[in-house]
């Protein structure tokens, strides 16, 4: 085996870890949700997440894995803002702050005032906005193999509110921007295309485990400071659900920093396969834990909606996307006919 293979498998492993986090923090930041306000839980759980980083940090750092800032080149590749590293990392952070702060908040508003098993397949929509920000801002054409991806996402949409089809055509996609939780996941999936690169760029500059210091920190700062600017009691999530925080923030600190390491030794593709099929895993228990209904449409929907990001990212021919795309649907309608026999599955949607 040599050293590439043996990295690989480490990257696999750490890209696994990050999707089961993710499923783990997506069903606690939900739970605590249901109680509490989504400034006061982002500064709690990312304060928190900034002494687990930095002890993380301290601990490699003993090791002898100093962090260090590398030259990353001009800001935003802007030729007259040639600065310092140190400076253009920091310039760099407080934008990705800016970026994943509020879509930090806006996931937690999601999950206020939607079920999880309807918001979280939004998120698929990430690579969507990519290529349409590509084809805006600097002529990229999406290739027929990327079209069909998207249209599979589109559709998967159209599945999760399928119940609606007998009131017009149009209306499970108007249900997606009528509701309100729907509205902000798909804010949070446009601000995570945006912020995909500067996040790449960041971590090339100085590695994981600052980087993750680093948003954590900016992040709990932030909030802070809004949450003293709109009143709101931030230590209030401390006493009333110490525990929740402090596991959500074991899982988000364990998310960033395995995100950043697996981005770092294999394609990204891998990671990103793995994050979008724990979805399927987070509908599912949406359905199990907080009793959410509509199991079938959410599965089916959120599950074609993984084969079209699959499409998007993988190197495969149009030919080859077809057959992929035929091969899921055949085996996904008859397994959510069976979770519709399994669950019930009545169509109305929960009061959130």
């Amino acid at each position: 085996m040599t050293i590439v293979d043996r990295f690989s498998e480490f990257g696999l492993i750490m890209a696994t870890i990050a999707s089961l986090g993710n499923v783990v923090g997506e069903l606690l930041r939900k739970q605590i949700m249901l109680r509490q306000n989504a400034t006061a839980v982002t500064f709690a759980y990312r304060s928190v997440s900034t002494v687990l980083a930095l002890a993380t940090l301290l601990v490699v750092a003993r090791m002898g894995t100093a962090p260090k800032i590398v030259d990353g080149g001009p800001f935003f590749g802007v030729p007259f803002m040639s600065w310092p590293p140190g400076v253009t990392f920091a310039a760099y952070i407080v934008v990705l702050t800016a970026i994943l702060g509020y879509a930090s908040w806006a996931h937690l508003k999601a999950f206020q005032l939607s079920a999880i098993s309807t918001t979280v397949p939004l998120l698929s929509f990430t690579p969507v906005f990519t290529i349409f920000t590509g084809w805006v801002g600097f002529g990229e054409v999406p290739s027929w193999t990327k079209i069909l991806g998207i249209v599979l996402i589109v559709a998967g949409t159209f599945a999760i509110h399928i119940d609606l089809l007998s009131t017009g055509w149009l209306e499970p996609l108007r249900a997606v921007l009528v509701d309100a939780g729907s509205r902000y996941m798909l804010a949070v999936a446009l601000l995570y295309a945006v912020a995909g690169p500067i996040e790449k760029r960041v971590v090339l500059m100085t590695g994981p485990f600052a980087e993750a210091l680093a948003y954590a920190f900016g992040t709990a700062a932030l909030f802070l400071l809004m949450s003293l600017a709109f009143r709101v009691d931030p230590l209030k999530p401390f006493r009333r659900e110490p525990w929740t925080v402090f596991w959500l923030s074991c899982s988000d600190v364990l998310v960033l920093i395995t995100q950043y390491v697996a981005a770092a030794l294999m394609p990204v593709v891998v990671g990103i396969s793995l994050k979008r099929a724990g979805t399927i895993v987070i509908v599912a228990l949406g359905w199990f834990y907080f009793k959410e209904h509509g199991i079938s449409r959410k599965l089916l929907g959120s599950a074609i909606m993984v084969v079209g990001v699959l499409l998007i990212y993988l190197a495969v021919t149009f030919a080859q996307a077809l057959g992929l795309t035929a091969i899921g649907l055949a085996i996904l309608v008859p397994l959510a006919i069976r979770a519709r026999r399994i669950g019930g599955d009545p169509l109305p949607e929960p009061g959130a």
